[in-house]
């Protein structure tokens, strides 16, 4: 429903107003950045459309459609996302999908294709929208909707699709059903044909205001003090989903900071055999967690080098990163930056390529010992 939205009210407003006016376009496109609610304004647009008492504001939420929008299970919803194939003569459906499609949207209300790829299968990479989810779409609409009102079709990164899926949903944009509404849920609009876009009504999400975000944060779900609310809400980016992700990693970044400030302290006073005892505790750990911290080590090195410019507009650090940066910031600099960031880039590579991993902590730490003094 509308409500768990998160901020976006003028294009609330709008979508509401179609309804009220009857003025439904046959194509929507929500484009914008990810976490800025696209898929749920999607979602609660066909569940009020679909809702048999709709309020002013809001579908009813209890009618047995309701009931079964909510639940992903209504007839006249349908569905179209990234899968894969096994094998190249498959003719894979997102129908044969649904179970997990399912999960992942009654798990939560914000995602990305990360999440979607983790559920759908752990090791699958190469998604894409096929011309047959296409054609079984087009089949199914020239059936009789189920409730006799509106077929809502959700193309949820339409930007997968394939060359022939792309062309075939042309032509039944150009050509649609009655009563039938395409919501195209896209990041990265310009990889669709430019005639799919002219053939449909275009609504931009602009990223979220932080003042939104901490608001949501300090309410009865997270109940997140202020000070904490206003600084997950600045490193999010203008993302929900970034403020998530960002509550979902304090605490191994938490962990990540302690042995990033051990290495760096232990490095500049050149503590040696401290050094060797902090690689062998890192070498232990699994290597996608080495190349995390790797990851969350480059991000602080940029950060404090950022942080000598004294623009906290354009700083992303926690208070307790911050604060270690008052005194760190300034051995971050001009001579040095580069080099720093070359030399965790290229343990993160060796990690990447299975080297031992006491050798590439150990040799890290060692040059970082000379980087630092410059």
């Amino acid at each position: 429903m509308f409500n768990r939205v998160i901020g976006q009210q003028d294009i609330k407003d709008l979508l509401l107003d179609y309804a009220r006016t009857g003025n439904i376009p046959h194509a929507i496109l929500m484009e914008g950045p990810r976490g800025t609610g696209k898929l749920q304004s999607a979602i609660s647009f066909a569940q009020y459309l679909l809702c048999h008492d709709p309020q002013e504001t809001d579908s009813c939420g209890k009618c047995s459609s309701c009931f079964k929008t909510s639940k992903f299970i209504h007839p006249d919803l349908h569905f179209i996302f990234p899968i894969y194939k096994k094998r190249s003569e498959d003719k894979p459906l997102s129908d044969e999908f649904l179970d997990k499609w399912r999960t992942l949207l009654l798990s939560r209300d914000y995602f990305e294709l990360e999440d979607w790829l983790e559920i759908l299968e752990p090791d699958q990479k190469q998604v894409s929208i096929y011309v047959h989810d296409i054609d079984n779409i087009n089949a199914r609409l020239q059936l009789t909707s189920a409730s006799g009102s509106y077929r809502a079709v959700i193309i949820w990164l339409p930007e997968r699709m394939n060359e022939s899926a792309s062309n075939k949903l042309l032509k039944l944009l150009e050509e649609p059903p009655a009563k039938s509404l395409f919501m195209l849920v896209s990041e990265t609009p310009d990889m669709l044909l430019d005639t799919i876009i002219s053939r449909c009504r275009r609504i931009s999400f602009k990223p979220l205001e932080q003042g939104t975000i901490a608001e949501h944060l300090t309410g009865n779900q997270f109940r997140l003090d202020r000070q904490l609310a206003d600084n997950i809400s600045h490193l999010a980016g203008g993302s929900w989903l970034g403020a998530i992700k960002q509550l979902e990693s304090n605490q191994e970044n938490q962990e990540f900071f302690d042995i990033f400030v051990q290495l760096m302290r232990l490095a500049y006073v050149r503590r040696i055999a401290d050094l060797k005892t902090w690689t062998s505790s890192v070498s232990t750990r699994g290597r996608e967690w080495q190349k995390r911290f790797l990851d969350y080590c480059q991000k602080q090195i940029r950060e404090n080098f950022i942080y000598n410019f004294h623009l906290p507009q354009i700083n992303y650090q926690t208070l307790q990163e911050s604060n270690f940066s008052i005194k760190f910031a300034p051995f971050i600099n001009e001579r040095n930056v580069f080099g720093i960031m070359n030399e965790f880039e290229l343990a993160q590579k060796h990690i990447g390529q299975n080297v031992s991993a006491t050798m590439v902590f150990f040799d890290l730490s060692v040059k970082l010992i000379m980087l630092l003094k410059s």
